[in-house]
C-alpha cells in the first residue's frame, strides 16, 4: 500500500511540474517563437550571397534549435521506433534531419519576400498550436512546452503524417531498406 501511495505521489508531482512548466509559457511566447523562427528563415532565404551549401547549413542550425527532431522522428516511425537500436534511431534521425533541412532550404529559396501572419495561439496539451498564414496558406505549428516544433501542418497536411506515409513502402524492407531509400531521396533533393 505504501508503495502505491509513493507511486501516486510521484505521478502527481511529475504531472504538476509539466503543467507548471507549460503554464510559464504564454500564447505570446509561443507566437514570438514562431515569429522569430520565420524571420530567421526568411533572412536566410533573402541572403543571395549564400551558396546552396551555406544556406543548407544555416537552415540546419535553425532547424536544430527550433525543431524537436528526435520527437518528430519517433512520431514518424510510430510503434516501429521501439524496435530500433540506438544506432538505427540515430541514423534515421540524422537522415530525417538532412532531408528536412534540404527540403525547407529549397522551399524558402524563392520565398524571401514572403510574409508570415500570426493568427493566434491556443494551448495544446503541454504545448501550443500557433496558427499562421503565408501567401493565404494556413500553417499550423505544433510546439512542445519548450517551444520546439514537434509538427507543422501546411493546409491541413502534417509533416509527420506525410513523412510516415512516404516511408511506409520503404519500411517493408526493414529499417535498413528505409535508410537506403532516404539516402536516395537526399541525393535527389541535393541535385535539384
Amino acid at each position: 500500500m505504501r508503495m502505491l501511495v509513493l507511486i501516486a505521489a510521484a505521478v502527481v508531482a511529475i504531472f504538476s511540474a509539466s503543467i507548471a512548466q507549460a503554464a510559464d509559457v504564454t500564447a505570446a511566447d509561443a507566437q514570438q517563437s514562431v515569429r522569430s523562427m520565420a524571420d530567421n528563415a526568411l533572412a536566410i532565404a533573402a541572403d543571395k550571397s549564400l551558396t546552396d551549401g551555406a544556406r543548407d547549413e544555416r537552415f540546419r542550425a535553425l532547424l536544430t534549435t527550433s525543431f524537436a527532431i528526435t520527437d518528430i522522428s519517433k512520431r514518424v516511425l510510430g510503434h516501429r521506433w521501439d524496435a530500433l537500436t540506438d544506432e538505427q534511431r540515430a541514423a534515421f534521425s540524422r537522415r530525417f534531419e538532412q532531408i528536412t533541412v534540404v527540403t525547407w532550404s529549397h522551399r524558402f529559396r524563392d520565398a524571401a519576400d514572403a510574409r508570415l501572419d500570426i493568427l493566434g495561439a491556443v494551448p495544446d496539451g503541454n504545448g501550443w498550436l500557433v496558427n499562421t498564414a503565408v501567401y493565404s496558406r494556413d500553417i499550423e505549428w505544433r510546439l512542445d512546452g519548450q517551444l520546439k516544433v514537434v509538427d507543422v501542418a501546411v493546409g491541413g497536411v502534417s509533416l509527420i503524417a506525410t513523412s510516415r506515409a512516404d516511408y511506409q513502402g520503404a519500411l517493408q524492407g526493414g529499417i535498413d531498406g528505409l535508410l537506403v531509400a532516404m539516402d536516395g531521396q537526399l541525393q535527389r533533393l541535393q541535385a535539384e
